[in-house]
């Protein structure tokens, strides 16, 4: 027959083990979601090179020229030299950010807004270059196609400035989730033997 003492040692045996069991699927769970948060960083990082690295010699090009509101043809340019290509859009709505602009909540304030900022100025710009390209084809109005171009330059100029940081903050969570892999890696190989 079981006595007091061994129920007690018996329940606290199960009690200790439950306790065990949780803190360690819990910490899995804590690591999945950090884990989770790495691999958004680093398609956000893939992108925005990406695409600095689309807008960057467009913008040094506009600001190299010396080129004015109002200055005539710089966009048709830019097809010439191939830095754009005619039919292909700046960004689309299959890009990262839309597939996950719900977890940008995932990361710090500044970041938030800079990334927002950021993706709002290309989607922008790309919309801007389609109403551009529609009004040179149907001979518009001048005046607003020099609008329609100026506000263009604009929106690349505020993306390409806020680019290197958002390129920095977030190759800073991409760091940081290599350290952590290796650390989870490490632990887990020590909690198996």
């Amino acid at each position: 027959m079981m006595e007091l003492n061994d129920w007690s040692l018996l329940i606290f045996g199960a009690f200790s083990s439950g306790m065990i069991g949780l803190f360690f699927s819990m910490f899995n769970q804590f690591l999945k979601e950090k884990s989770e948060v790495g691999r958004i960083a680093k398609g956000f990082y893939i992108e925005i090179k990406d695409l600095n690295n689309l807008i960057s010699p467009i913008v040094e090009d506009f600001q190299s020229s010396g080129a004015t509101v109002g200055s005539p043809y710089i966009v048709n340019s830019l097809f010439k030299k191939g830095q754009l290509t005619e039919g292909q859009p700046l960004y689309t709505d299959n890009g990262w950010y839309f597939v996950f602009q719900k977890d940008l909540v995932l990361f710090n304030h500044e970041l938030i807004e800079s990334t927002v900022l950021f993706y709002r100025k290309i989607v922008h710009a790309s919309a801007l270059l389609e109403e551009y390209l529609e009004m040179e084809l149907a001979t518009q109005n001048q005046s607003r196609a020099y609008t329609v171009q100026d506000n263009f330059f604009e929106s690349l100029e505020i993306a390409h400035d806020l680019a290197p940081y958002l390129l920095t903050e977030f190759g800073k969570y991409n760091k940081k989730q290599q350290v952590k892999q290796w650390f989870r890696f490490n632990l887990l190989s020590i909690i198996e033997a």
